[in-house]
């Protein structure tokens, strides 16, 4: 399974930038639905491919 995980955020870095990686207690947030499993929130950037000098807006 952890080798499953690393091949997967392999992949991930290969394509952008893991800018955030925010563990969640479930503990606290989730008992009222039920659960208490620890989350754990990733926030991506991914690799702009394509021309530099393209301007947005006008």
């Amino acid at each position: 399974m952890l080798a499953a995980l690393q091949r997967t955020f392999d992949e991930i870095k290969s394509k952008g930038t893991i800018l955030a990686n925010i563990p969640v207690d479930g503990s606290k947030i989730y008992r009222k639905y039920g659960t208490t499993y620890n989350n754990r929130v990733f926030v991506f950037q991914k690799n702009f491919v394509g021309p530099i000098n393209n301007p947005i807006g006008p």
